[in-house]
């Protein structure tokens, strides 16, 4: 929630980033935003009202990202809006994952088709609906040389597999990625996050509490398996938190999130391309952890041409062109959806 991540692209010829547009979210919506995540209450009232004020923030988000080039509305065929999420539960007796920052605003303010609500559909087909990283992935980053791991590590970290020998995807979240570190900041310091791990690098692994942590059965799950803020959050942190000090938090949730990654990846495969994107590939101090951890060589998808900041952006533009072609998608090794399927719900403009 540092942002608003907004990235055009240009599908006429694969898939070509021609810009980016990093949207400030006022506090105050910001500071709702955190207490709506974190009580993970969703017949919480407020979310009505912020579900429509995120909804005019993306439109006016859209509208300062083409002011930024070339392009109006008329050249754009459609936007593809994530939304934030507040509550992702594909495990519940009533599987559900809900975003917001409704879509038809977005429509009507910008004059531009829009597509959201791309997890329901997973869902309603047997999946976790997330991660999607891995279907882009799959498209702009195979190697027909290497095995390649590609880590998106958002709030939540996930990987996406893929082998050199044959064209199969396979990913899954693997846990924390930054969302644990930002909120635990937030907490202390008012940041939102950790600038290049400074703070986590300041403290020592209390190993005590990474072992608690590490037990956690989340990571015992084989793929496919998600999770979110609400499952990885604060109330959950102080389950194991006793007399550590706030750096050495902060420095074992870092090294939670390189193990829990590293972890991961070494379970399947001992040769390997580590390719990263998503804000932690800005987290110095947590890749140079992952370089130790790994021993491979780490580059991040700008060397590829895929700018890291707005790679899961350009991941729902194309996602957004994807459905309104009616192009089925299959998540059966992502997700564990049961079929092929549309992904996202069209909503169209009323502008004049």
């Amino acid at each position: 929630m540092d942002g608003i991540d907004c990235a055009l692209i240009d599908t006429t010829n694969g898939c070509q980033f021609i810009a980016g547009h990093c949207h400030p979210i006022p506090d105050d919506l910001k500071n709702t935003l955190w207490q709506l995540i974190s009580a993970d209450d969703i017949t919480d009232p407020r979310i009505v009202i912020v579900n429509e004020q995120l909804g005019e923030l993306f439109a006016e988000a859209t509208k300062q990202l083409l002011q930024k080039t070339d392009f109006n509305v008329v050249h754009i065929k459609a936007i593809g809006s994530h939304g934030q999420n507040i509550s992702h539960h594909p495990n519940d007796e009533k599987p559900h994952s809900l975003q917001i920052g409704n879509p038809q605003i977005i429509a009507d303010r910008t004059g531009i088709t829009t597509v959201a609500d791309f997890r329901s559909a997973d869902i309603a087909a047997g999946g976790q609906g997330a991660p999607l990283a891995p279907l882009f992935h799959n498209e702009t980053l195979r190697s027909a040389e290497h095995n390649r791991a590609i880590v998106n590590i958002g709030g939540i970290a996930n990987v996406t597999f893929l082998s050199r020998k044959d064209n199969s995807v396979i990913g899954f979240d693997t846990g924390p990625g930054n969302g644990l570190m930002d909120a635990w900041i937030h907490k202390n310091q008012q940041k939102d996050y950790d600038q290049d791990g400074q703070w986590a690098a300041s403290g020592t692994v209390d190993q005590t509490l990474l072992t608690a942590l590490l037990h956690d059965p989340y990571f015992r799950k084989v793929g496919p398996k998600s999770t979110g803020k609400e499952y990885f959050n604060l109330k959950w942190l102080h389950s194991f938190v006793q007399q550590q000090t706030a750096a050495d938090i902060q420095a074992s949730l870092l090294e939670l999130t390189a193990q829990t990654i590293y972890n991961t990846i070494e379970q399947k495969w001992s040769e390997y391309q580590l390719i990263l994107c998503g804000g932690g590939a800005h987290n110095s101090a947590l890749v140079n952890r992952l370089q130790t951890l790994t021993n491979q060589p780490i580059t991040t998808s700008e060397h590829y041409g895929f700018d890291a900041d707005y790679l899961e952006a350009m991941l729902f533009a194309w996602l957004a062109k994807k459905r309104i072609t009616n192009t089925k998608l299959d998540t059966r090794t992502i997700t564990g959806a049961t079929k092929p399927i549309l992904l996202g719900r069209i909503f169209t403009s009323n502008k004049d």
